[in-house]
């Protein structure tokens, strides 16, 4: 299944208020320079098919159609294998408008909590019976457990809406008493295996098997600092430090961590109760693979602890996280971030090596 993209809007001009000269001169730097220079700093990887069979087989085996399976590894083997992925999550988003995919977020969070929670010596938790179900349907509404012959656990699925449509209760046994529970095939069990979860109603087949998604372009807020690393410009006036951390996922993908830390003494904001450091500091950040855009990030900072946890005590810093699933390989991390109080800047071009989730431990 080809996804297509068509968006019908209206063209509209946007007003230009106080940094009107500085996005003129950037405009500017992009019409002088665009046809003589390349400004993206992402180095050439290996492609990504090698890996594609596996997250077809793993990542997204739970949630991928087989037509549409089928029409995934027809067409690797001519196109651009990070396109099939993008092609894959696209209809998928809930909210299309905007630069987050919020189903493809939680689903990677459910393949990370199945991992932790239900895997056993030899296997991990997304292999397992509870992980598949959890992955495809989401945490149950409620779950029982107890101790008979066996222990065993009994997950009900209360929502039929929040749960794309299942409804029901699925058992799990442990009979050696290892954690490795088998699912008991009832009618809801049935379902959950043998059915993929619908996570959107508006997709539009057509004949020549192309999808249609109608809507508008998604809606970048800080269009400067998205311009900024197009044109490839540095900026040092608002320093920060950017850490990457990898966890594996399954046996194909790996997810990059990304935490960028701003000293607050860096952030030139207003003292005042209505005025917050991380509500006038915004950030925007892209990941290439050999030139082309794969993912594209934006947000505000906050204060929270690196454990989630708002500190007790004042903190000295701004902290702001995002994960990226990715291929093992290399890629190009560019962070653009603007103090709005003062206008400063501060850009990061950074090579990443994503290693292979086999190597990690």
């Amino acid at each position: 299944m080809n996804i297509r993209r068509v968006w019908l809007h209206p063209f509209s001009n946007e007003l230009l208020t106080t940094r009107v000269l500085k996005t003129t001169l950037i405009f500017g730097l992009i019409c002088l320079f665009s046809n003589a220079v390349e400004f993206s700093t992402s180095p050439k990887s290996k492609t990504s098919c090698d890996f594609l069979k596996t997250w077809l087989s793993q990542d997204v085996g739970y949630i991928i159609p087989d037509t549409e399976r089928t029409w995934a590894q027809a067409t690797h083997k001519s196109e651009d294998c990070d396109l099939v992925v993008q092609q894959f999550w696209a209809p998928r988003d809930p909210t299309p408008d905007t630069i987050n995919n919020e189903f493809k977020e939680e689903f990677y969070d459910r393949i990370l909590y199945a991992n932790a929670h239900f895997g056993t010596g030899d296997r991990m938790g997304w292999k397992t019976d509870r992980g598949r179900v959890y992955i495809a349907w989401g945490p149950p509404d409620r779950v029982e457990s107890g101790k008979g012959e066996y222990s065993i656990e009994i997950w009900h699925y209360l929502n039929k809406e929040k749960h794309y449509g299942l409804e029901g209760a699925i058992e799990f046994e442990d009979p050696l008493g290892k954690g490795n529970h088998r699912i008991l095939m009832n009618a809801t069990a049935h379902r959950a295996l043998s059915q993929i979860p619908n996570t959107r109603s508006d997709i539009k087949e057509l004949p020549n098997g192309y999808t249609i998604l109608c809507g508008r372009p998604p809606q970048i807020q800080f269009k400067v600092l998205e311009t900024i690393l197009n044109v490839g410009v540095s900026y040092s006036l608002l320093p920060f430090t950017c850490r990457t951390e990898y966890i594996p996922v399954t046996e194909s993908t790996v997810l990059a961590l990304i935490t960028v830390k701003i000293p607050k003494a860096n952030v030139g904001y207003h003292n005042r109760k209505e005025t917050r450091a991380e509500e006038t500091t915004h950030i925007f950040g892209i990941v290439r693979r050999n030139r082309k855009v794969l993912e594209i990030f934006e947000g505000t900072p906050s204060v929270m602890s690196p454990d989630g946890l708002r500190e007790s005590t004042p903190v000295d810093s701004l902290l702001f996280k995002k994960v990226v699933p990715l291929f093992p390989g290399t890629y190009g991390l560019e962070l653009a971030i603007e103090d709005t109080t003062t206008g400063n800047l501060g850009t990061l071009y950074r090579t990443i090596t994503v290693p292979s989730a086999s190597r990690m431990p």
